[in-house]
């Protein structure tokens, strides 16, 4: 019988974020590091699973603080990395959805472990999925309905099930919301699903009343949303749409009143940014959001201390390789700009969270 479990690299082979020299005992640390490399139900094209690796080499390269302050982010914070789960590959669709349930599992009890001594975590993927495990960590330790989960990213993934995967995914969002959390959907463009499409995703929307709550990127002039009616139709606010990818002021207030709860996780799929920020990802979108308006956002979230950070995932982060390369190494991508803008966005999650903590 196939071996569904995942086998955990040292986190002494990377060190840790930032410092490839210590890696210091979870006792010991601020925060918790975990790399999942699992894509096995990315439905497009495949690579994520390489992403946890390229964001702990890229972090290496990130020496100085930001201007105007002289201690890094290294002699802040204490940082423990766990390692990176990694995973067969398979293409039996049962051996999949075997592979994916233990997935989850194993990355529940590692992140519950570093939830359950409250250390922030950061979970660096691998395919959207892996928010499963956090998710059913968290559920052990609070009440889902005292977390907010606040998704970047181009698609909903509130499938009732994609290709009949119980953690696919296309349906993670769904899990999310059926466990009890409150979410708040940002970046979204690709297609909501129907029930034609066996996704339910536009039923979905109207049952649970969360309209309101999803931030679309538009993809057509605005002249258009001026004549269309399906959003409302929908149950979707059109006051709700994002253009040119912009968060401004208004926007930012309107998203972050929504979060009224007592802790905060952050699920960030790259691809909920536009292509030219982040290329690399399985499934690049035009019109998607430009960083600086979503580092605004978490930003004033982390500062206005409404809800306690529990922890962000970083996820679909697919490096462009040479298409004669098989591993992750520097020399064997076409680009590394994906991996240290991954890099540096967690880098600055960090600092924000613990800025002014000092040692």
């Amino acid at each position: 019988m196939p071996d569904f479990r995942g086998r955990l690299t040292d986190g002494k082979i990377f060190g840790t974020f930032l410092d490839n020299d210590s890696n210091p005992p979870l006792e010991k640390s601020d925060a918790g590091i975990l790399g999942v490399a699992f894509d096995a139900t990315a439905s497009y094209r495949k690579g994520a699973s390489l992403g946890p690796h390229a964001i702990m080499q890229a972090s290496h390269q990130i020496e100085y603080p930001p201007t105007g302050h002289m201690e890094k982010l290294s002699e802040m914070v204490r940082m423990h990395f766990a390692g990176i789960l990694e995973y067969q590959d398979f293409e039996r669709h049962e051996d999949i959805d075997a592979s994916s349930k233990a997935m989850v599992g194993d990355v529940s009890s590692l992140s519950g472990k570093m939830l359950a001594q409250k250390k922030l975590l950061a979970v660096f993927g691998g395919e959207h999925s892996i928010l499963n495990g956090p998710l059913k960590a968290i559920w052990g330790i609070q009440s889902p309905r005292d977390v907010t989960v606040l998704q970047i990213d181009a698609h909903l993934d509130m499938r009732e099930s994609f290709d009949g995967l119980e953690y696919s995914h296309g349906s993670v969002m769904r899990n999310c919301i059926e466990a009890g959390f409150k979410t708040v959907h940002v970046g979204i463009r690709d297609q909501i699903s129907g029930k034609r499409d066996s996704g339910g995703e536009a039923e979905y929307i109207l049952e649970k009343g969360l309209g309101d709550r999803i931030f679309f990127c538009a993809t057509q002039p605005k002249a258009f949303y001026m004549r269309n009616t399906g959003l409302k139709k929908a149950g979707i606010d059109p006051g709700n749409l994002i253009f040119n990818g912009m968060l401004d002021e208004k926007m930012l207030s309107k998203i972050g009143d929504l979060v009224k709860t007592k802790y905060l996780w952050l699920t960030i799929d790259v691809d909920g940014f536009d292509p030219s920020v982040f290329p690399g990802t399985g499934t690049p979108l035009p019109h998607g959001l430009q960083l600086s308006g979503v580092e605004s956002l978490i930003y004033g979230l982390l500062k206005s201390r409404k809800a306690k950070l529990l922890g962000f995932d970083i996820v679909e982060v697919m490096p462009q390789m040479q298409s004669n390369a098989k591993e992750y190494e520097v020399q064997n991508t076409v680009s590394t700009i994906t991996e240290m803008n991954a890099a540096l966005l967690a880098y600055k999650i960090f600092f924000w969270n613990f800025m002014g903590k000092g040692k």
